[in-house]
């Protein structure tokens, strides 16, 4: 069984992209042999896509 490994943000940006590097690892792998895993090589492009939104915390007043 081979492995390709990729994480965001180190080597993606986005999920399409994540999945594309994991699986050029992939390959990497199956190239080298069996039963191998590979981490992807390169980073992610130097224009990132903006973040995803981050959920805000928001504080109620009590009432009294």
């Amino acid at each position: 069984c081979s492995l390709g490994i990729s994480t965001y943000p180190r080597h993606a940006r986005n999920k399409k992209r994540l999945v594309e590097s994991a699986d050029q690892a992939l390959y990497a792998a199956k190239e080298r042999g069996r039963d191998r895993a590979e981490v992807c090589r390169g980073r992610a492009a130097t224009s990132p896509e903006p973040p995803p939104p981050v959920a805000k915390k928001t504080t109620r007043k009590r009432a009294r």
